[in-house]
């Protein structure tokens, strides 16, 4: 029951990084000797589930935010390349649509949400394909429990600061701690989708507003680094399958 424990003591430990922290700026960085050659890295978001078009272009950019951030663990490298294909369906999603197809599928994904507990079959069937409404009501922190919020406090903060980039960034005070880190509007931010931000997003999120992800990711547990990025173990068998082609690719054992 390792995992269980795993779980539990993260789950309760887990850094919120709440709005009001100190902003972290990175001082110019020293020259460092990035461990994976520009070939090792493409094949690595390869075997994580890059499409093949697009690696070349996903490979040096997270080259560049893994250098700027001071990243040389291969072990860390793989963690985050291993979260961030899951949670952007191979580094081809952005924005999370929310547009889910039934009453059964909405149901069974926020299952303990409050604001579709609360509601019956036929109000739930109004959120079916409608992806802004949905978001405005799961994501809302009046239907969340105080350790799960998001900081999405105003109306339409749902939907607007449903989760963005590689690493899926969600809510109101994580999107405004990044934007505050590159000294830029949110609404820069989220106009945004290009592989330099993208990258640059999920180093962020992984080295500095998750300061526990790059411990756990050097002892090389999954489900440390799951609970910690994503707060449950939502998707950790695909994870796993994930972070063992990454490690195959850059012979990591």
């Amino acid at each position: 029951m390792t995992w269980l424990s795993d779980f539990l003591s993260v789950l309760f430990n887990r850094n919120t990084s709440p709005i009001d922290s100190p902003t972290v700026v990175l001082a110019d960085p020293e020259p460092i000797t990035f461990p994976l050659s520009v070939d090792v890295m493409r094949e690595c978001v390869i075997a994580c589930g890059c499409p093949i078009g697009m690696a070349d272009v996903v490979a040096t950019a997270l080259t560049k935010a893994f250098i700027r951030y001071h990243v040389v663990s291969t072990l860390v490298i793989a963690h985050v390349l291993a979260h961030c294909a899951h949670e952007s369906q191979g580094f081809t999603a952005t924005h999370e649509n929310m547009n889910y197809s039934s009453v059964a599928r909405i149901r069974a994904i926020f299952v303990r949400n409050r604001g579709i507990v609360n509601l019956t079959d036929a109000e739930v069937e109004k959120l079916v394909n409608n992806p802004e409404a949905l978001a405005n009501i799961v994501y809302a922190d009046s239907n969340r429990v105080t350790v799960n919020r998001l900081g999405n406090i105003e109306d339409g903060d749902g939907f607007k600061f449903r989760a963005w980039g590689w690493a899926q960034l969600t809510g109101r005070d994580a999107i405004t701690l990044f934007a505050r880190f590159l000294d830029v509007s949110i609404d820069d931010v989220l106009s945004r989708s290009d592989p330099e931000i993208n990258a640059s997003s999920a180093l962020w999120f992984a080295m500095i507003y998750k300061r526990g992800f790059a411990p756990a990711a050097m002892m090389d547990n999954l489900t440390q680094t799951t609970v910690i990025w994503n707060g449950g173990l939502n998707g950790l068998e695909d994870r796993q399958i994930r972070l063992d082609n990454v490690k195959r690719a850059m012979k990591v054992k």
